[in-house]
């Protein structure tokens, strides 16, 4: 075998230990959001889809969250939901089953779309202050 087939074959090889490598990693981060999922959720995970070695995608009772690895937390979940005013998708972090309650109680709505009804409300309140100071006069 020649320096350069000697040199191939042992790339090859140190490349193929690295992919298994990295599908190890991918698939053990997969398992420890889905433990964690259910520690904190306290419902078994319907399905785990594991995409990188820093996020999977974990579907639980018609609901998609995202896991990101934490590495002072172990992971983070982020809930997709489609936003009431603009249709877009959108992902939000998710602490708790309390706070999953609380985001599933109220209209989803995206940052800029919470931030454009804020805005309009304080014009209103502008507005109602306005009217209120020429009634007076």
């Amino acid at each position: 075998m020649s320096l350069k087939e000697k040199a191939i074959a042992v790339y090859r090889k140190e490349e193929e230990e690295c992919k298994e490598k990295e599908q190890q990693e991918i698939k053990e981060f997969a398992e420890a959001a889905a433990k964690e999922f259910e520690r904190c959720f306290r419902e078994k995970p319907d399905e785990i889809i594991p995409e990188d070695d820093w996020s999977c995608v974990i579907e639980c009772d018609g609901l998609r969250f995202k896991a990101k690895r934490d590495t002072c937390r172990g992971s983070r979940f982020y809930l997709g939901l489609v936003c009431s005013e603009c249709n877009r998708y959108f992902e939000t972090e998710v602490m708790s089953l309390e706070h999953l309650g609380f985001l599933l109680s109220r209209k989803p709505l995206c940052q800029n779309c919470a931030y454009k009804i804020s805005r309009r409300r304080e014009i209103i309140k502008k507005l109602e202050e306005v009217l209120v100071l020429i009634k007076e006069e």
